[in-house]
Parts: structure tokens; C-alpha cells; sequence
């Protein structure tokens, strides 16, 4: 779903006297171009993963992978100004979430020393570079306008926002490589490696690590308006913006190169006169790092949206591209055909490709309850449901609304 400042929320039109709405919004996503649904849901569960599960994942592994999540909640108040108000032709609302998100890129030889341990790796070197996770927690803030240029039917929105920071990690592994000798006989790690954490301390919900800003743009041109033939394009930019994370946030350099050859063990029976020394994750820890502590920053993952909307009858079909920057996502492209099945009910469904995942089939439903409530239900990938087992993606949108 992609909204922007509800201006186009099916059935608004069918109460054109009312001045004020309020809106309940939901939403959550998890896909990768790789990790099935059924591996993500018994990971997350806790549930035993079997082997051909694993395997069933790492067959799809390609050089570099992608894994996105996200989790959203909100409510949104819409107002808008009487006719005899010298801003009639606006709309005003504020808008609170609190927002989740999960960026994962991986190598395929990452997920195998995971899941398979580093005997297949015998003899050989495994690339673990260009290993990537962001994660980020905040709650947003937002007061924007709506309205409609003099003169045309160009409608526009704009929406700046306020955000609370309260829990950021970001690690980048632009060197990783572990060799393992035939047999086991010792390993050697070459790592460069930064990591960055916002204030540990502070990381229950509505607690404050770092503050920032973003802003959210939206366009609807009409292009050919005629009986039952309607075209639109619509422009949106969403989530341009930072997060300044506190003073207590900290950031972490490892650039080292650790070899273990293991613990010599001459009398397995009189363990006395064996060192096994100092050697543990600690020790590791603090002689192949660098830490410092300081203000640091982190821009959003930003939305670029555009959408081609033609409506002929009861039909309308949406085409379009979005694309999530400072994320591992790729071009998605999607299509959807949306049916008027009666005059407050619309079905929809479309297929997508690209993002975070691959192929995606996507399904929803809008409904006009009456009396001023409007409810919409919407995922953009609808096999994850159906096909838990070879679906690489799994989301739901819940909108309700009701106007005053």
C-alpha cells in the first residue's frame, strides 16, 4: 500500500461532507530473494530447523543476498477546513507510527558456515565480505498538508516529521574471509569490520537515543480525463531524512587477521602441565578491536515511488516502480488490476518483481462499511500464505478509517 497521505484511499469521495477522519494503520513485511517464509516463521519461533529445510534455502542462495523486514503501526487524524475558510482548498493532518526496520545483505558462503558448520569449507576459503545489517527503531511525528494547485487537477501533499530515535545496530563487514586447513588443523580470519549501536541503555520502547527529521512528497497528475477512462501518475518521495543518535552511542573497528592452530593436548589423562592459556571471546574481543564513543548519524531508508493508475469502468490498473535506497533493495515492478465488484467493494490483484525478494503475487480488498467507515486489507506477497515452503516473502496492510 502506498497511500501518501491517504490521498488516494478508496471510497474517500463517497463522503465528500465530511471535515475530519480518523485512521488506524498496520502493517509488517518479511522477504529476501532466498530465505523462505516457512524458514523465517520457524526461525523466529523457535521451531527445529531440519536439513532439508536448510537446504532448501541454501539452494536458492546466489552470490550476494537480501533479506528486508518491517513492522509499522500508527494512527492519523485528517482535517479539513470549512468552505467559507480561506484554506477550504486544504487538507491537514498529523500522523504517529512507530516504525521497525530490518536490512539484511549476506553472502551465500555466510549462511553456510551458519547453518553447516566450516567441514565443507575444508580446504578452502570462506568468503563472508560485504556483510551488511541495519536495524532501526523509532517513533515519527508527522504534521502535512493536502490540497490541489488553482486552476488544475494536480493534487499534492507534503509531510515533516518529527522522529524519537530509540534503538540502532548497523554492522559492515567489507572484509571477511575465513580459511579452514584439511582436517581442521587450524584457521585463519581476515576481517574489516565496523559496528555502530545507539545508546544500549536506552532501547525500551519511546526511549530517547537520538532524534531527527524526514520529509514526505507526493504528486498526483492527471493525464486523460474522459467518460469512464480516467489516467493518473502519481510521484512520491517518502522517508528523506536522518537520525543524530546521542552522545552514549558507540562505534566499533576491527581490521585484523587471527590465526588458531588449537590447544596442544600431550596426555589426555594428566591435563596438568597443558596451557590452554588466555585464549577466549573476550581476550579476542578487546586485542582485535577499537572502540570510541560519540554523536553518530543514520540516514533513513528512503522511498521512491511512481505509479501509472488508468481506470476504464469498473476496472482500474495500477503499474509501477518503487525502490528503497540506502537498503540492499532492488528494483521492484509491479502490476495490479483492481475490480469494482459493487459500488463499495473493490478486489484486487497483481503480481510484482524485484525488491527485496523475487516473484511476488499480490491480493487485497477495500470495503465501504457506510457510515463513514472504510476498511482495506492489502499484501503484497500473497503466495507467502498459500506457499510458506518455496514463498520468499510474506506481508499484510490493515487500514481502517472512519470520517466525521
Amino acid at each position: 500500500m502506498s497511500s501518501a497521505q491517504f490521498v488516494n484511499v478508496p471510497f474517500d469521495q463517497d463522503y465528500p461532507d465530511k471535515k475530519s477522519s480518523v485512521t488506524l494503520n498496520a502493517d509488517y513485511f518479511c522477504s529476501s530473494n532466498a530465505i523462505t517464509t516457512q524458514f523465517v516463521n520457524s526461525f523466529y519461533q523457535g521451531q527445529f530447523l531440519s536439513g532439508s529445510l536448510i537446504n532448501s534455502v541454501s539452494n536458492k542462495l546466489i552470490g550476494q543476498n537480501q533479506l528486508g523486514a518491517e513492522i509499522n503501526i500508527g494512527i492519523q487524524c485528517q482535517f479539513r477546513p470549512d468552505t467559507s475558510s480561506r484554506f477550504k482548498k486544504l487538507s491537514f493532518f498529523i500522523h504517529l507510527q512507530n516504525r521497525e526496520h530490518v536490512d539484511v545483505g549476506f553472502p551465500r558462503d555466510l549462511f553456510n558456515l551458519l547453518f553447516y558448520g566450516n567441514e565443507p569449507f575444508q580446504g578452502q576459503t570462506a568468503n563472508l565480505s560485504n556483510f551488511n545489517m541495519h536495524l532501526l527503531q523509532y517513533q515519527q511525528f508527522q504534521f502535512g498538508i493536502t490540497g490541489k494547485l488553482d486552476h488544475s487537477n494536480i493534487r499534492w501533499s507534503i509531510g515533516i516529521s518529527v522522529l524519537n530515535g530509540q534503538q540502532y545496530q548497523n554492522i559492515e563487514a567489507t572484509t571477511a574471509n575465513l580459511y579452514t586447513a584439511q582436517g581442521g588443523q587450524y584457521l585463519d580470519f581476515n576481517s574489516n569490520v565496523t559496528y555502530k549501536q545507539s545508546d544500549p541503555a536506552m532501547g525500551n520502547f519511546g526511549s530517547n537515543s537520538g532524534a531527527g527529521f524526514s520529509t514526505d512528497l507526493f504528486a498526483e497528475i492527471p493525464l486523460l480525463t474522459r467518460e469512464n477512462h480516467l489516467e493518473k501518475l502519481s510521484l512520491e518521495l517518502r522517508d528523506l531524512g536522518a537520525i543524530w543518535w546521542n552522545r552514549s552511542s558507540t562505534k566499533t573497528t576491527a581490521d585484523s587477521n587471527y590465526y588458531y592452530n588449537g590447544i596442544s593436548v600431550p596426555d589426555i589423562l594428566n591435563l596438568s602441565n597443558t596451557k590452554f592459556g588466555v585464549v577466549n571471546t573476550d581476550s579476542i574481543y578487546k586485542k582485535a578491536t577499537q572502540s570510541t564513543s560519540g554523536q553518530i548519524a543514520s540516514l533513513l531508508p528512503g522511498l521512491i515511488h511512481i505509479n501509472s493508475l488508468s481506470t476504464l469502468g469498473k476496472w482500474q490498473f495500477s503499474k509501477g516502480l518503487r525502490y528503497l535506497y540506502n537498503a540492499n533493495y532492488k528494483l521492484n515492478m509491479y502490476v495490479t488490476a483492481n475490480y469494482f465488484a459493487t459500488k463499495k467493494l473493490i478486489l484486487s490483484l497483481g503480481c510484482s518483481y524485484g525488491g527485496y525478494s523475487r516473484f511476488n503475487v499480490n491480493a487485497g480488498a477495500a470495503l465501504n462499511c457506510g457510515k463513514g467507515y472504510i476498511m482495506s486489507l492489502q499484501s503484497n506477497n500473497f503466495d507467502g500464505f498459500i506457499l510458506p515452503q518455496i514463498a520468499l516473502g510474506q506481508s499484510l496492510s490493515v487500514f481502517v478509517t472512519k470520517h466525521f
